[in-house]
């Protein structure tokens, strides 16, 4: 008798696990948008930027538009998604073209907003709001 390895019957039938966080239609949906996201806004202008040693504002509110800054975060706090969402996010503008370097700057929010959102009380949260 063979032994069980869990992995048998976890599997889809185009060879993926069948708990692949990474692969559901949602987040394969999400990762065009970003990889769309990417291809219009961030690798045309990213010499520019790297040159410059900034990363316009307007980047960050076009991603915000889209959604993309709101991953990761609590609903309570104006968030949606979870932090797989939000990794994947990153994920996606790397290797879409993007750097690490301006995904630490697009992604900079999130280093207050998320103790804000895990902690602070209701004038914080809501003042959070408009930050993701």
């Amino acid at each position: 008798m063979k032994a069980a390895t869990g992995t048998d019957s976890q599997m889809q039938p185009d060879g993926r696990s069948a708990s692949d966080a990474w692969s559901t239609p949602e987040r394969r949906a999400l990762r065009d948008v970003v990889a769309a996201f990417a291809a219009r806004e961030i690798v045309p202008h990213l010499q520019q930027w790297e040159d410059a040693g900034e990363v316009p504002r307007r980047l960050s509110e076009k991603a915000g538009d889209l959604g993309l800054l709101s991953l990761g975060f609590p609903e309570a706090a104006g968030g949606a998604g979870t932090f797989v969402d939000s990794a994947l996010v990153t994920e996606q503008i790397i290797l879409s073209g993007g750097t690490g370097g301006l995904c630490s700057a697009l992604m900079t929010h999130s280093i207050g907003a998320s103790h804000i959102a895990a902690a602070g009380d209701a004038r914080q949260i809501a003042d959070c709001r408009g930050l993701v």
